[in-house]
């Protein structure tokens, strides 16, 4: 009787630290994936050039409607990500380069553009859509 209690006690014991291991540190925890559609976004900028207004590159639906916050066009970065929690509404998604309203342009001797990218949906949760944007630079021609 002795032995079987003693065998029990090492058995609840060894349980124990295996339920506690998983909180070793170092030990890698099982993170949840959130099922996101993800829209990557590439911009092609044919030259490199100083301008001096400020740009956006953002995804919206086909009413216009953000599917995710703007970001910051930046002339050194080619690749910018866009995550929108499914289901997506809407059948359209168009990619583009904005000018920031704020930024008047008044002095500003160079403007870019870039057509819109649209792509049509369904747009599926865990899926990627790539996008393209070529842009196209132009030079104020006014002359005082």
């Amino acid at each position: 009787m002795k032995h079987i209690v003693l065998i029990c006690l090492v058995m609840i014991l060894l349980g124990a630290n295996t339920g506690k291991a998983a909180d070793v540190p170092g030990k890698k925890i099982a993170v949840t994936k959130v099922n996101n559609i993800k829209y990557e976004v590439t911009v092609i900028l044919n030259c490199r050039i100083d301008f001096c207004d400020t740009y956006y590159i953002q995804v919206t639906d086909e009413t216009g409607r953000l599917v995710s916050q703007p970001q910051l066009f930046d002339p050194a970065k080619r690749n910018y990500v866009f995550t929108e929690k499914g289901p997506a509404q809407g059948k359209i998604r168009v990619a583009m380069l904005v000018k920031d309203k704020r930024s008047d342009g008044s002095e500003c001797q160079v403007r870019i553009d870039a057509r819109p990218d649209v792509k049509m949906g369904p747009f599926l949760q865990g899926e990627s859509y790539h996008f393209t944007l070529r842009t196209m630079v132009s030079a104020s021609n006014d002359k005082e």
